[in-house]
Parts: C-alpha cells; sequence; structure tokens
C-alpha cells in the first residue's frame, strides 16, 4: 500500500484542519518514529511505516495521517 498525491501537512495553509472535521475520515496511524518523513514533507508513504488504519478507506479516499503518539500531521489519499 502506498498513500500518494502529496501529504498535506497540520501547517498547510491550503488545507486547514477546521475544514475537514477529523473525525468524518478514515485515519492512518504511523508506527513509532515513523513520522520523519512526513513532516519533512515527503509526499508519500509506504506500508511499512504504517501501524494500523482505522476505518475502512477506498482507493483514492482522503485519509487523516496521525503519528503513533496521536498527534495529526497531514491530509493524504489512500
Amino acid at each position: 500500500m502506498l498513500i500518494a498525491g502529496g501529504c498535506r501537512l497540520f501547517d498547510d495553509p491550503l488545507i486547514p484542519a477546521t475544514i475537514h472535521p477529523m473525525s468524518e475520515y478514515p485515519r492512518v496511524i504511523l508506527a513509532p518514529q515513523r513520522d520523519v518523513s512526513v513532516r519533512r514533507r515527503h509526499p508519500w508513504l509506504f506500508s511499512g511505516a504504517i501501524k494500523r488504519v482505522e476505518g475502512a478507506p477506498q482507493p483514492g479516499a482522503l485519509v487523516a495521517v496521525y503519528s503513533f503518539e496521536g498527534t495529526f500531521l497531514a491530509w493524504g489519499h489512500y
């Protein structure tokens, strides 16, 4: 699995968190210490970085990406 489409970080002014209530979207929870690439604005995640997926996103669905500690990091496409 690959999350592609250029993850948008929490501080991206183009997609403020207030536009999309995070509770309505599936969540991708990263494995411990796998949030570094997202914080450096790397545009995708590989399956090895993902600890679990909450919800049942369809291919291409918008998902909220969280660190293992529960910090919202980015919006991405599943």
